[in-house]
């Protein structure tokens, strides 16, 4: 069953207004019960402003890490805690590695107490508590990476999953060094490649020094590093036998998957853009003339006749049809308006009675 237009923009409108109504009392009892029972609603927060690596690759394969994380906090805090990789995959290799000497510490010389400190699965799993409030604090956090590096009969490679894809929050403002056992002939014996955000970059800052930089790591993203060096560096029998082309051409891949999703990025912003700029706009225009439309139609008042709203004496010039209706406020002409309207047309020679 249909509901005629004019009914329901009426009925719209009851509705309408029986809900305002109700939101106002809903929104005056919720006002009250604030004020009677106050509750703290004083947010919590915190961000990682900073976050300082550094790897010493030692010539046993182990890495000696230590890393300076800067929390930002927004009220108080008592404990944090981490993940690290032990199971390293990539170009069909697989191996393991050990987590040892795990220790934090506070750079203000507050205390800091590990409270764990284990493997769990394929991951290292640490937590430890400290005391913080409204502050920024530094926390620097040691440990020994073993059968880090892995060596190949022409060349080395430390590769690293520096910030996992399990953090909640991002990390701003990264840097990463890496040092070799000793100084190479050559910068051209080092190679270094960046995986993750696309913001990042890496460079050779000496004959043994690498640097990687990034100026966020989103929520859900990764870093990782790969730092490529001559084998004699490291003591001890070949782990694989990949060349040095095999790693180029694996990090061209990378390369052009890199490309292929900044282009996905990029289009990503224009589409959004065109959303906001155009689409958008276009279906506000839209919707407003529909509305405007349905108005006119339906929902606008119509103009009656015109007649004045207050008048002192009975008007004279005034047809017997407008008298009637003014007399009787509104409403359709009556019997004595068409008796009065035959005498006034016959007074007025337009018929003879």
């Amino acid at each position: 069953m249909f509901t005629s237009p004019k009914i329901f923009f009426e009925r719209l409108s009851s509705l309408l207004e029986s809900t305002l109504a109700k939101s106002v009392v809903l929104i005056f009892v919720l006002f009250l019960l604030s004020i009677l029972f106050p509750i703290d609603t004083a947010a919590k927060s915190y961000s990682i402003a900073q976050d300082d690596f550094s790897y010493l690759i030692n010539r046993d394969g182990s890495v000696d890490v230590i890393e300076y994380l800067t929390y930002d906090f927004d009220g108080s805090y008592s404990w944090a805690d981490m993940y690290l990789p032990l199971t390293q995959e990539y170009q069909n290799v697989e191996y393991e590695v050990e987590i040892v000497d795990f220790t934090v510490e506070a750079q203000d010389g507050s205390p800091v107490t590990v409270d764990s400190a284990y493997e769990s699965g394929d991951q290292f799993y640490a937590r430890w508590s400290y005391s913080a409030e409204d502050e920024v604090k530094v926390f620097i956090i040691s440990y020994t990476i073993e059968n880090a590096v892995r060596k190949y009969p022409g060349v080395a490679e430390f590769y690293w999953k520096v910030i996992g894809s399990g953090w909640d929050i991002p990390h701003n403002d990264v840097l990463v060094t890496v040092e070799l056992p000793e100084a190479v002939a050559s910068k051209d014996d080092i190679l270094v490649y960046g995986h993750g955000p696309l913001n990042g970059e890496s460079q050779i800052l000496d004959t043994r020094t690498a640097q990687f930089t990034a100026e966020r790591v989103g929520t859900g993203q990764y870093m990782e590093i790969r730092t490529i060096f001559p084998a004699e560096l490291i003591s001890g029998s070949v782990d694989d036998y990949i060349t040095l082309e095999e790693i180029k051409e694996e990090e061209q891949g990378y390369v052009e998957e890199t490309i292929a999703a900044a282009k996905r990025e990029q289009y990503k912003n224009y589409v959004v853009m065109a959303y906001i700029f155009l689409f958008l706009p276009l279906t506000i225009g839209i919707w407003i003339f529909i509305w405007y439309k349905m108005w006119k139609k339906h929902g606008e008042e119509k103009k009656g006749l015109d007649v004045h709203e207050y008048v002192r004496e009975l008007p004279s010039d005034l047809k017997p049809a407008k008298v009637s209706i003014l007399m009787n406020q509104g409403g359709n002409p009556d019997v004595k308006a068409f008796t009065a309207t035959i005498f006034d047309l016959a007074q007025r020679r337009f018929i003879t009675v």
